[in-house]
């Protein structure tokens, strides 16, 4: 998307000496010029000015003015720039005479304007949940003054939900286990106002969805039996164990509610968590998880951990 400026500024311009023939008529200005970018050139174009044979393009490097390419017509582009970088350009004219070709006449103002390349879209969009709220949290984009917001809604399409200078927002009141359509477009706001919008990054997220209701049970010696049900928006089920005073590890990911039975393990404490999951373009987005504890009593001298136990299986 190109996003067009038209702020000009006619001012005095002061340059070394330049040869002016007398015979030339008097050059104003280029007016009515305008801006376009993408995230990686600029092109400006003007109206042209009367008896012109030319323009010449500054830069401003700093307070230091710069000239950077003379042109016949009334447009130029520049290529292969980084994105989201502001630049502040002038376009001035100038008559060339065929019969003087080493004498050239000025005009005694030029037209500036500020513009800017687009900033890319965020690279990388990450996502935490609760069942009523969820956190978007971006890669900043380079030179971006902030970010706006949007979210899919059908039929009406895009909507902008808020806009923020940082790169993470927290949305509340959201519906349990449902997924949303968003995107964020980064800007830069110019000193006159004007913004410039950049590329959008759409993506998925969701609220988390409840936590599963599990009921862990050891019937007999070195016996663990798991159940749970299913839960409303959930792609699949992740199942924590830790043993004793241990850290939880990851032992299953089924995609529909299970009995997990465990056999030959060794006797101790156990406790089981099961967490559900809704999977987006942000990741999974997993839901709280109430954790149960079950005393099992082993039956070998050995014994086993669940997720090495061969015995173990899911009905």
């Amino acid at each position: 998307m190109l996003c067009v400026l038209m702020v000009m500024l006619t001012v005095a311009f002061s340059l070394p000496a330049m040869t002016v023939t007398a015979h030339a008529a008097a050059l104003a200005a280029p007016a009515n010029v305008k801006a376009s970018q993408t995230t990686s050139q600029l092109s400006l174009t003007w109206d042209a000015a009367e008896n012109a044979t030319g323009y010449r393009i500054y830069y401003k490097n700093g307070k230091t003015w710069k000239a950077c390419k003379d042109v016949q017509g009334t447009s130029v582009t520049f290529k292969n720039l980084p994105s989201g970088k502001v630049y502040t350009l002038a376009v001035r004219s100038y008559y060339k005479c065929k019969c003087h070709p080493k004498s050239t006449t000025w005009s005694k103002t030029y037209t500036t304007i500020e513009t800017a390349t687009m900033p890319a879209a965020p690279a990388k969009v990450t996502a935490k949940a609760t069942p009523s709220s969820l956190t978007l949290n971006w890669t900043a984009s380079k030179g971006a003054t902030g970010y706006k917001i949007y979210y899919y809604r059908i039929p009406s399409g895009w909507k902008e939900l808020t806009s923020t200078t940082k790169t993470t927002c927290t949305f509340t009141k959201m519906v349990t286990g449902c997924e949303y359509k968003f995107a964020i477009k980064p800007y830069i706001k110019l000193k006159d106002g004007t913004v410039i919008m950049g590329n959008a990054k759409e993506f998925t997220a969701a609220a988390s969805t409840t936590a599963p209701k599990a009921t862990v049970s050891s019937p007999e010696k070195g016996k663990v039996v798991i159940k749970w049900s299913k839960v409303y928006a959930a792609d699949g089920y992740y199942l924590y164990y830790k043993y004793n005073n241990g850290k939880y590890k990851l032992i299953k990911n089924v995609t529909n509610p299970s009995e997990i039975v465990y056999t030959n393990i060794a006797g101790g404490n156990y406790t089981f968590a099961v967490r559900a999951y809704i999977n987006t373009t942000c990741g999974k987005i997993f839901s709280p998880y109430t954790p149960v504890t079950v005393a099992v009593a082993g039956n070998l001298p050995c014994g086993c951990a669940p997720e090495c136990c061969r015995c173990g299986k899911s009905k």
